[in-house]
């Protein structure tokens, strides 16, 4: 026979679905509000809720809004605990622990500003009638067109998101190239 907590692990291992943590007023009032904690993170959090109880929760949340804070209400009777279970979900989703998607994307603008010397591209994308515009036939029926653009004006059209990256940075690179001989 497992334990209880046993229990619980193996059903949200096997769930394969994220759990709907009920934030209602927590964070806004009058707010049918809810968060979702993907079944690997909450494998990684149950230590902490076990620490902190439902106040984990609400840390977790925080971490998962960029630091958000609970409304002052809620926030004085759970403050004993929210900052240090804070602290502690933090350092799991800085190492990519929980919250994964997020730390992928902070690594991915970490490393898109080191290659772009501080600079950090916006996107968009468009479908058919601005393909149209741009000549390009669409490819079964629906032609997707990405668009790249850094803050100095230097921007790049592509039919995938990889293809508009790679001639963000060639384009970026050359000018950074011309730049640099006519000041010499």
């Amino acid at each position: 026979m497992i334990t209880e907590l046993e229990a619980y692990k193996l059903l949200i291992k096997s769930s394969g679905y994220g759990l709907e943590l009920n934030m209602n007023d927590v964070f806004g009032w009058g707010c049918a509000d809810s968060e979702t904690l993907e079944d690997g993170d909450a494998l990684e959090l149950i230590p902490i809720i076990q620490r902190y109880g439902s106040t984990a929760l609400v840390a977790f949340a925080s971490v998962k809004r960029n630091g958000a804070i609970p409304q002052p209400p809620v926030l004085k009777s759970i403050k004993k605990d929210f900052y240090a279970a804070q602290a502690e979900i933090q350092k799991l989703a800085d190492s990519g622990t929980i919250l994964y998607e997020r730390y992928y994307e902070l690594q991915k603008t970490k490393e898109e500003m080191m290659n772009f010397d501080g600079q950090t591209s916006s996107w968009s994308s468009f479908t058919d009638r601005f393909a149209k515009l741009l000549n390009k036939e669409p490819e079964h029926g629906r032609c997707i067109i990405h668009v790249a653009r850094l803050k100095d004006g230097t921007f790049a059209i592509g039919r995938s998101y990889n293809e508009t990256a790679m001639r963000l940075k060639r384009k970026y690179n050359n000018k950074k190239k011309r730049l640099a001989s006519a000041n010499s």
